[in-house]
């Protein structure tokens, strides 16, 4: 299912319509790489940890208002001519019950998330995960095959990250401003229960 449709589903047809629309300035994407650089900061030990970093990220952007931005989740894939097919890493075919997923106090995903504004996809984890020691083996060998050490934010037009980086999103649910909320919440409930002034681990 395409993003427009997605996003309308939990959104609306206006919001959908109003995404579809957006382009981010050269300066906006200059703000979101800024805030995207800041958590990771803030939060610098929490791989394998993509819902909770895309909703906080979500958080942050919205006080930016940067345009119409949205955390979505599906799956993940390796891609490029290293595979026959594509090899899917994180998630699973088909469609995603998100309304229930995300609703859970539970939140136990096998899936992907990350963010898109207007036409660019924004993925604060991926890097990350890949080079910690909780990444499945591919995704870490193609990462540092690929892109080599040391990166910290992807920000790229959404048809781009298969051609630059090897990775094929596949958008399968928009989470909805309270699902993003409650993650959200539950994230700086994670890192508080490592103790004031301490920062989070995985």
């Amino acid at each position: 299912m395409d993003l427009e449709t997605l996003i309308g589903e939990s959104f609306g047809a206006d919001a959908a319509r109003a995404w579809a629309k957006f382009s981010p300035s050269s300066k906006t994407i200059v703000e979101i790489s800024e805030a995207g650089q800041q958590l990771l900061m803030d939060f610098p030990t929490m791989p394998g940890a993509c819902t909770m970093m895309s909703a906080l990220y979500a958080w942050q952007l919205e006080k930016l208002k940067v345009g119409p931005t949205y955390v979505v989740a599906g799956s993940l894939y390796l891609c490029g001519p290293d595979y026959v097919g594509d090899k899917l890493v994180f998630g699973e075919p088909g469609k995603v019950d998100g309304q229930a997923k995300f609703s859970s106090s539970d939140l136990s995903w096998d899936g992907h998330a990350w963010i898109v504004c207007g036409d660019r996809l924004v993925d604060v984890s991926v890097f990350r995960t890949a080079y910690s020691r909780f990444s499945p083996p591919a995704l870490a060998a193609h990462i540092r095959k690929k892109i080599g050490e040391e990166r910290d934010l992807m920000i790229c037009k959404i048809g781009d990250a298969a051609i630059h980086y090897g990775l094929r999103y596949e958008a399968q649910y928009a989470l909805m401003h309270d699902q993003v909320d409650a993650v959200a919440r539950r994230a700086i409930d994670r890192a508080r229960s490592y103790g004031a002034g301490s920062r989070p681990t995985a």
